[in-house]
């Protein structure tokens, strides 16, 4: 970070810690991800466990692994909520209406725990991993949203979750251009954990009875910054298009910050947000970016 962003991150981190991170939301945002995580890494063993005994887990990494909405339904089934949540409905449904034919589901469930198990035993090959898990047809749509809550639950020193929030607030303080896309989350995750490193003392000296890791404040920070208090943040300079990591589509409607969500209704939102409230958030018209996970 520029001298300037690292006065601009601790001043906000300040305020995170102070005025929402101690209070009662922000003590119930960190008790879900607490939770979650442990959830998750429960998932994980029992899964190992399963194949390890010679038992066909068919699509079972894909409700236990990847982040859901904790709706009754979901939770009843089973499912693993995540307080980063990147699936609404089950991951088998949201996957085969729009990237996955049903059959291939437990293809795309075995590479999901092959990778999960690589980047988790051996970091160093994370790159590699990545690669190959993007290269699979079965895998399309799985994006870092969806993968990296497992990853950064497994081994929160090692890999940062990134999703729309944090790879927003990672754009914005290292001044980059990091994408959704699997294949970049390498490149991503040195940048935030390097970003990470410089603000270690300063976010544990202000943060650190809260016993999160470094990594847990950087993602409890960035919902902070984009879900809680998006006006924080500098709004692009004039002229340029702001850096929104989603297609505005019904399907990422819910992905909103809750104040854009309750500014957009449903209906009107699906056919285009920004072309009905360009002048409202800054945007031009045309503005459109690709969807984040």
């Amino acid at each position: 970070m520029t001298p300037q962003k690292r006065a601009e991150y601790l001043d906000l981190f300040r305020q995170f810690a102070t005025d929402w991170l101690n209070r009662e939301e922000g003590e119930r945002h960190n008790r879900t991800a607490k939770e979650a995580a442990a959830a998750g890494r429960e998932n994980f063993r029992h899964l190992l466990s399963e194949i390890q005994q010679g038992n066909d887990v068919g699509t079972a990494p894909l409700r236990l692994l990847l982040p859901h909405f904790g709706s009754q339904t979901i939770r009843d089934g089973g499912m693993w909520v995540s307080h980063a949540p990147a699936i609404r409905g089950s991951a088998e449904g949201y996957l085969s209406a729009q990237w996955v034919p049903k059959r291939e589901l437990p293809t795309t469930a075995a590479a999901l725990i092959r990778f999960v198990q690589t980047c988790n035993d051996h970091p160093d090959q994370l790159a590699e991993a990545c690669q190959q898990f993007a290269a699979l047809a079965c895998t399309k749509g799985l994006q870092t949203g969806m993968v990296t809550p497992i990853l950064n639950a497994l081994r929160p020193d090692t890999f940062i979750l990134l999703n729309n929030r944090s790879r927003t607030v990672l754009n914005y303080f290292a001044e980059t251009t990091v994408g959704h896309a699997i294949a970049e989350y390498p490149r991503a995750n040195a940048l935030g954990l390097s970003l990470i490193a410089e603000v270690t003392t300063e976010m544990l000296e202000l943060a650190g009875r809260y016993d999160l890791h470094v990594t847990h404040l950087f993602d409890h920070f960035s919902h902070f910054l984009v879900a809680i208090k998006p006006d924080l943040l500098h709004p692009p300079s004039k002229g340029k298009r702001a850096n929104l990591p989603f297609r505005l589509t019904e399907a990422t409607h819910f992905a909103l910050p809750t104040c854009w969500q309750r500014s957009i209704p449903i209906r009107r939102f699906a056919k285009s947000a920004w072309s009905i409230y360009p002048r409202r958030f800054g945007l031009p018209a045309r503005c459109r970016t690709t969807i984040g996970g």
